[in-house]
């Protein structure tokens, strides 16, 4: 404890200095890894300040029952602790908001109250190490943390999941009637989105600078490039991320965030096929259209004309107790009796989300269960609902043994039973729900000629069984596979390529161009580039699409520079490690910006002086390796130029090159860019690379300069 006494007022006045100089200056801050770590800490952290906080609460009420001298040493230990964990929570804060993708309005908010917390903190700790404060300070100071701890706690969630976040669950909001004019994208998609994608990809949290609840913004993409292609679903982002890996880096949702389901994919999949329409209404689809007819799944469309009910309807206070984190129930429309119900997340149900709904089951018109853990035995509940009309079992575990039960259901119109795994039989006891009209069976498990043949058996019921390969359709391959991960190539190292598909035949390029099956090169064994080489390699085989291009730079170690000197200062933003970031070997990510390899330029010209001191080698091509990731803004450089001479005063323009404009969104690269000159001995050189002092008017940033990206300059 002495020693604690003893560092306690050093330590804490050290964080606190440091974390009101971080604030005023975090513009000029370039963040090392190590404290990049430290603030992806701060959601596990924040817990500490809060329970001390309570802890501290709880001490006061204590002070009755203990002696003065033993209840100050616990308080003033109490204080001390909560003022550093709270210090440190907002230090670490802060170096996660350094990072980015946050909108700057709801980040000033909880970085304020969070500082103002931690300051507010220290304050108190000072005038407590000072004098003993009378009891109505101290409870002053108590609420005053308090107010300060629940505003940032507040606007920290409306931050991370979106705004209303904290206080969703309490508002009992209206829920807009779904009608022929409500769009398809208002009625089904938006409300995937806004569960699976929206508390990461909003307008105060936008993750890789992509915000996906503003329609115009969803569609201008993030520094990634556009998240969807309308009418190309398999080269859209958010289709392609959704289907990689769970562990991998770059699924979404990322692993431990609630995950679309299969038909939520398909859902999305369909939507992007159809163009991705954000305005087109309900009533404009034709009823046996692929979409339509899957969207409906995810609805209930309001009968306005012809709801009535002779039922009552429930009390508001059942309804509002009926109302969880994980269970809606809300009016099918203004003034119905009637109550649509949706439980989600599949890892906290309960079998008494259920249950409990039986409170209710006269007024239970719609009830969704997709992707929850329902099984067989559930049926007996379900059949307990008299005026139940439309059931969604999409996703969850149910076999159908017990789906005759439901017969008991003598209102069921609509019953989904997509994405399940249903025992080949499954249909035929539906044949007893004389009021059955609609039947979804998408990715139900149960083969094409069994959905056939109960068709016919399910008389007046429309079956909607979703997508069935045509064995005669060509499908296309997938990509080879790079071997060596290295972009960087040592010499005598060459580069390998896999495909296990049997038979399959690849073809590359060096040129630039896409390969094609009959004119470009095969590849048959390892490649050895000479100089930097773009190589592009796609798959072919026949009966099949050939793959996608697989395009990946290489470079070649080179000779290497004595020394380097930045003529043009970087970006403050983006300094790399200075000069040597040129020579030193090491490429960089064009996904990951903040990597010191990184020289950053933004309206100023990347310009560098290059010397062989000791032996001065014969070079005839010099390559300036660049980054190129068009959605956040990093372009290729316009126009490169090498110098040479003897020394900075003496050069002479030994060749430049213009590059190409780019005219769409393209894939992230590290790239470079070959300089051929006259072979030659020079002790000093300089290379150029212009920026692009306007982005082109495709672009979501259209009109402000671009930025360039320079990690490396290498000489042959």
């Amino acid at each position: 404890m002495r020693l604690l006494q003893k560092i306690a007022p050093n330590l804490l006045f050290g964080l606190t200095m440091l974390l009101l100089f971080l604030v005023i200056f975090e513009e000029n801050i370039q963040l090392p890894a190590f404290l990049q770590v430290s603030g992806r800490m701060h959601p596990m952290v924040l817990h500490l300040p809060i329970g001390l906080v309570v802890a501290l609460g709880g001490s006061l009420l204590l002070k009755p029952a203990m002696e003065a001298k033993s209840f100050k040493v616990l308080f003033s230990g109490l204080l001390t602790l909560t003022t550093f964990c709270t210090l440190l929570t907002a230090l670490f804060g802060l170096f996660l908001s350094l990072e980015g993708g946050y909108e700057s309005a709801s980040l000033a908010r909880h970085k304020w109250s969070g500082v103002g917390m931690a300051v507010a903190m220290y304050l108190w700790y000072l005038l407590n190490e000072r004098s003993i404060p009378s009891a109505k300070l101290t409870q002053l100071g108590l609420v005053s943390i308090g107010i300060l701890m629940l505003l940032a706690g507040h606007w920290g969630g409306e931050l991370t999941h979106g705004e209303g976040y904290v206080l969703g669950p309490v508002r009992m909001e209206e829920v807009p009637a779904i009608t022929p004019e409500t769009s398809l994208y208002m009625a089904a998609v938006q409300p995937v989105l806004e569960q699976k994608c929206f508390g990461c990809h909003n307008t105060g949290k936008s993750k890789g600078q992509l915000i996906m609840s503003n329609p115009a913004l969803f569609m201008a993409g993030g520094e990634h490039g556009p998240s969807l292609l309308k009418g190309d679903p398999d080269n859209s982002l958010m289709i392609q991320r959704a289907h990689l890996p769970l562990e991998h880096e770059e699924h979404m949702p990322p692993e431990g965030k609630l995950q679309l389901s299969e038909l939520e994919i398909q859902l999305l999949h369909q939507w992007i096929q159809s163009g991705a329409d954000f305005n087109k209404p309900l009533g404009a689809y034709q009823e046996e259209d692929s979409l339509y007819l899957l969207a409906t799944q995810f609805f209930e469309l309001a009968d306005t004309e012809n709801a009535t009910y002779a039922f009552e309807p429930a009390s508001p206070a059942l309804i509002e107790k009926l109302n969880t984190p994980f269970r809606t129930v809300n009016p099918v429309a203004k003034g119905s009796p009637a109550l649509a119900v949706t439980i989600f997340v599949r890892k906290t149900y309960q079998p008494s989300f259920l249950q409990d709904l039986l409170q209710a089951k006269e007024q239970i018109v719609s009830l969704n269960l997709t992707d929850l853990p329902i099984q067989d035995k559930d049926m007996q509940i379900l059949a307990a609902f008299p005026n139940l009309e439309k059931l969604i079992l999409n996703g969850t575990d149910i076999q159908g043994k017990n789906l005759n039960l439901l017969s008991a259901n003598e209102k069921l119109v609509s019953l989904s039973l997509s994405n399940t795994s249903l025992a080949s039989d499954a249909l035929e006891s539906l044949a007893k729900i004389p009021s059955l009209r609609e039947l979804f069976v998408w990715s139900a498990g149960i083969a094409e000629e069994d959905i056939q043949r109960w068709k016919d058996k399910l008389s007046g019921v429309l079956v909607h069984e979703g997508y069935f390969p045509d064995k005669s359709e060509i499908l296309k391959l997938n990509p080879p596979r790079l071997v060596n991960k290295n972009n960087m190539l040592a010499e005598g190292e060459g580069i390998d390529y896999v495909h296990k598909f049997p038979g399959v035949e690849l073809r590359y390029t060096t040129d630039g161009t896409d390969p094609d099956s009959l004119t470009s090169p095969v590849y048959t064994e390892t490649i050895y580039p000479d100089q930097f080489t773009l190589l592009k390699i796609r798959a072919f085989s026949e009966g099949w699409q050939g793959s996608d291009v697989l395009e990946k730079s290489f470079f070649l170690e080179g000779i290497s520079p004595t020394s380097a000197r930045l003529i043009y200062p970087t970006h403050s933003t983006y300094p790399g490690k200075g000069a040597i970031s040129l020579i030193d070997g090491q490429k960089a990510d064009p996904d990951q910006f903040r990597v010191p390899n990184w020289l950053g330029y933004k309206e100023t010209d990347f310009a560098a002086y290059l010397y062989f001191e000791e032996e001065v080698p014969e070079i005839k091509q010099v390559t300036l390796s660049y980054g190129r990731n068009v959605g956040a803004y990093i372009m290729p450089p316009t126009k490169v130029t090498v110098w040479g001479g003897d020394n900075e005063r003496n050069m002479e323009k030994l060749g430049s090159i213009k590059t190409g404009k780019i005219d769409s969104y393209v894939s992230n690269v590290t790239a470079g860019i070959p300089i051929d000159i006259p072979k030659g001995k020079y002790a000093c050189y300089k290379v150029v690379a212009e920026t692009l002092k306007v982005l082109p008017e495709w672009h979501r940033g259209a009109g402000t300069p671009a930025w360039i990206f320079i990690d490396e300059v290498l000489f042959y």
